[in-house]
């Protein structure tokens, strides 16, 4: 059988990329698929670039270097994928992948969310909603283009439903925590006392609320922000030189498991699919202070240590903040049913 992987683009280190390799390295004889690659800033793929074949948008995203720019072009750059040529294709996506051309029942997608900047995070990423409509109407037909649909929570299954008026089955994503157990401390300063903040700096992770809440209140404790993206540079003019709030770029995983146990907790604003940093820290004993209306509560426990921010606002974390406590914790549970890489793909395999 003749099998092929897409995923939207290759160009950054978070949650999705630590699925990513389990998924390559289980089927091995796949050919990727993806919008564009940046080796650079995703060098987890190195190793598989001879099987990874990009699209029109490649030579695009080598001038301009923007998401944004390109996102009225990825519709058609995903329609131009070959896929059809293969007997099975899984797709990965948050994004347009969805509407791959395959060969008639061949399409899998494993879909992390409806495109967020379309249905979830208009006002966030700041496009006119008279732009979005062209495309809300394509990423709407492409979400009924794959034979099945999987996802990686029940609260993306509810919003598939409710967006895309598909069922979509339950796979949550793998966890292997052997790169957090060896820890070492960074070579760039850390504060004494700090929360924490740890995912791609782009519009949807809110991380400007957490910068808002340190810049409007006089918070004890320092806010270390571990990460890059898009937004880098306007949270850090943003964060108008508050010597509480450091930026810090991604890091080996061994600082990473440093920075986590060493933190007082995570800090989540976001509203998240899953929160695949919510298990790293609580698998490094650090509590989670997470948005109520987040899937996150799905990976870790709500009972405390653990905390929910009522609001996405500065006055939100701030309360979240001033209620949380942290006196008596010896483990930070982690939800059942996470499956281990091994479980996932035996669970995967049922499907591609």
């Amino acid at each position: 059988m003749k099998r092929a992987i897409a995923y939207d683009w290759i160009d950054s280190q978070g949650g999705a990329e630590r699925l990513l390799p389990v998924i390559f390295d289980a089927y091995p004889d796949a050919d990727i698929f993806t919008l564009y690659t940046d080796y650079d800033k995703a060098p987890w793929a190195r190793k598989y670039q001879k099987r990874i074949h990009t699209s029109i948008l490649q030579p695009l995203y080598q001038l301009i270097q923007s998401k944004r720019a390109l996102a009225f072009l990825m519709p058609l750059a995903a329609a131009l994928l070959p896929l059809d040529q293969y007997d099975t294709v899984l797709t990965i996506t948050s994004s347009f992948l969805k509407g791959v051309r395959t060969k008639p029942n061949a399409h899998i997608c494993y879909l992390f969310a409806p495109t967020r900047f379309l249905w979830q995070e208009e006002k966030t990423y700041g496009i006119a909603s008279k732009l979005l409509a062209p495309l809300k109407y394509l990423d709407w037909h492409s979400a009924q283009k794959p034979a099945t649909l999987l996802t990686l929570s029940r609260h993306s299954i509810k919003q598939i439903q409710a967006i895309y008026g598909r069922e979509a089955q339950l796979l949550y994503p793998p966890f292997n925590p052997s790169y957090l157990r060896h820890s070492s401390k960074p070579t760039v300063p850390l504060p004494a006392s700090y929360f924490l903040f740890v995912g791609r700096l782009e519009p949807y992770k809110r991380v400007e609320v957490l910068i808002d809440a340190w810049n409007s209140y006089a918070m004890k404790e320092s806010l270390v922000i571990v990460g890059s993206g898009s937004q880098r540079r306007v949270l850090e003019r943003w964060a108008k030189n508050n010597h509480r709030i450091h930026f810090v770029p991604y890091i080996s995983d061994a600082h990473l498991s440093y920075v986590y146990r060493h933190a007082r907790a995570l800090l989540m604003p976001q509203i998240e699919d899953f929160g695949y940093t919510a298990l790293e820290s609580a698998y490094c004993n650090t509590p989670v202070i997470a948005y109520k209306k987040s899937g996150v509560w799905e990976a870790v426990s709500r009972d405390k240590p653990n905390a929910s921010i009522a609001t996405q606002t500065p006055e939100g974390v701030y309360a979240a903040l001033a209620n949380f406590h942290t006196s008596s914790y010896n483990d930070i549970p982690i939800a059942q049913g996470v499956p281990t890489p091994v479980e996932f793909i035996k669970r995967l395999r049922a499907i591609f």
